[in-house]
């Protein structure tokens, strides 16, 4: 139910969605982290409305900013639904943004350290939260780490097996 709560907070920018802004759940997605400051801001006015066309450029530039709407809708979506769930577990506003920024990547969180590093190493920033969060989830829930792996492990095994036959 929450989920579905996300879905339509993002999409029709309901009280959900303002709440959640406000308390800053929505940052650090994937698409602003690739952008400018100056840049975010000008792309933020954009998202409400239909998409506007008024040059060539424009034309040209619809299908990749149609994509990008839906990117930043599928992400914020995800944080709106665990944030609608927080709130709705009698959470605090500051939890339940929390909470939100972590239910996906949160490609802002970085150290002064690590946003040089990021500058001259694309996308390094990316794979440190994405360790730092599956090493997590390992560390908090073992057993459901171990089930989610052994599809994974099958199928090398399986795969060794199979290679066998060619030794």
């Amino acid at each position: 139910k929450a989920y579905w709560q996300g879905w339509g907070a993002s999409l029709f920018k309901n009280d959900l969605y303002n709440e959640a802004a406000k308390s800053g759940a929505l940052g650090g997605g994937f698409v602003e982290s690739l952008r400018p400051e100056r840049v975010i801001s000008r792309a933020q006015a954009q998202y409400y409305g239909a998409l506007q066309v008024h040059t060539v450029q424009d034309a040209l530039l619809a299908i990749p900013r149609s994509i990008e709407r839906m990117n930043v809708n599928v992400e914020r979506s995800t944080r709106l639904g665990v944030y609608a769930k927080s709130r709705a577990q009698g959470l605090s506003q500051l939890e339940s943004a929390v909470r939100a920024r972590n239910a996906t990547a949160d490609f802002s969180k970085a150290g002064t350290t690590m946003r040089i590093v990021n500058q001259w190493v694309p996308f390094s920033n990316a794979a440190v939260q994405g360790t730092a969060s599956s090493v997590m989830r390992i560390k908090n829930r073992p057993w459901q780490a171990a089930a989610a792996a052994v599809p994974f492990l099958a199928m090398t095994a399986l795969s060794r097996v199979n290679n066998m036959r060619f030794d």
